[in-house]
């Protein structure tokens, strides 16, 4: 399928982004970036909240990646009118905290089980592989990934960054 191809060059350019040298990139800038082009592409409301700059170590590409992909199901897998809302903060530890919270369905049980494990098997959809995508560029990156559930409904997917490559 187109989306699953597409996911599959995506992943590949995680791959490679994680091979070259890590940089100082703005994470602030690339959340706005990401919300901008989510505003553009699907229906919904996409709001951000972040500090005027947040630099961390880290490969661009890969944290584009990692916004980008829990941000798209949020606005795809949710039917009507969406609200998704993009949070990026310091983490007290150097780094930054993204999280991406949406009133969708939820993330399924039984995909958040095999993404907390971290076992590959057969995902059904798209959003499988999107959030599996997710899940390893983050372990790329050295990072930690959290799902959870959000009142009344929907889920948070959570990221913790740290510089990469600065021997941390």
């Amino acid at each position: 399928s187109l989306a699953l191809s597409e996911k599959a060059r995506d992943a590949e350019d995680v791959m490679t982004a994680t091979a070259g040298e890590p940089a100082p990139v703005d994470v602030t800038e690339i959340a706005g970036n990401v919300v901008e082009s989510s505003r553009g592409e699907y229906d919904g409301e996409v709001r951000l909240s972040a500090p005027s700059e947040l630099l961390v170590t880290t490969h661009r590409r890969v944290v584009e990646t990692i916004l980008a992909e829990p941000v798209e199901n949020a606005l795809v897998h949710n039917g009507e009118d969406p609200t998704v809302e993009v949070t990026v903060s310091e983490d007290p530890r150097a780094g930054a905290v993204l999280s991406v919270a949406d009133d969708g369905p939820g993330i399924p049980a039984r995909e958040r089980k095999v993404l907390e494990s971290g076992t590959e098997t057969q995902l059904e959809h798209g959003q499988g592989i999107g959030l599996w995508l997710v899940t390893w560029a983050v372990t790329q990156l050295g990072g930690a990934l959290s799902f959870s559930e959000r009142e009344p409904s929907g889920s948070i997917v959570t990221v913790r960054l740290s510089d990469v490559g600065t021997g941390s």
